[in-house]
């Protein structure tokens, strides 16, 4: 185990710096290490995982998502650059008119712009919490990224449907 004490890891010569001293360590050690603090911690009662670290990420135009599971539950961290919009990024993949999938999420930071098919809008901001029905198109607005969180029992936003 990697005392506290240490401060920094110098990627370059893989050391692990003391104040005042110099101590090496393998490559897989700190590896092992690294994975044990900060992937996943697993007790009885208890699961946890970093969203810091995901499973999987997925890059689209002008957004990305980080996709993490832990037995069986699934949470997409999502940014959005400002100007995204479904129409110009996703829709093209989909080959649909609007999103046809349900989305459940919570916004971080940034602000989403939500148009309904039947022509309604909303705005989605800091703390919103919303269930998106299909038939939808979004836009990230403003001068910052749009940053949420979508939760499991939903499909990824720029992941292609699998046949």
């Amino acid at each position: 185990m990697i005392p506290q004490t240490w401060r920094r890891i110098s990627p370059a010569s893989q050391s692990i710096y003391k104040p005042n001293k110099r101590v090496s360590v393998s490559t897989s050690a700190l590896q092992k290490e690294f994975r044990s603090r900060f992937i996943r911690i697993a007790m009885p009662g208890l699961t946890k995982k970093n969203l810091n670290f995901p499973d999987e990420t997925n890059a689209f135009e002008n957004g990305m998502e980080q996709v993490s599971t832990i037995e069986g539950v699934t949470l997409v961290r999502f940014t959005l650059k400002p100007g995204w919009q479904w129409a110009t990024s996703i829709k093209p993949t989909a080959k649909t008119k609007s999103c046809e999938l349900k989305h459940t999420v919570y916004i971080i930071s940034g602000e989403m712009r939500v148009r309904m098919d039947d022509g309604s809008i909303n705005s989605l901001t800091p703390g919103d919490f919303a269930i998106i029905a299909p038939g939808h198109d979004a836009r990230a607005m403003g001068e910052k990224p749009c940053i949420g969180i979508e939760f499991a029992g939903t499909k990824m936003i720029g992941k292609k449907e699998e046949a």
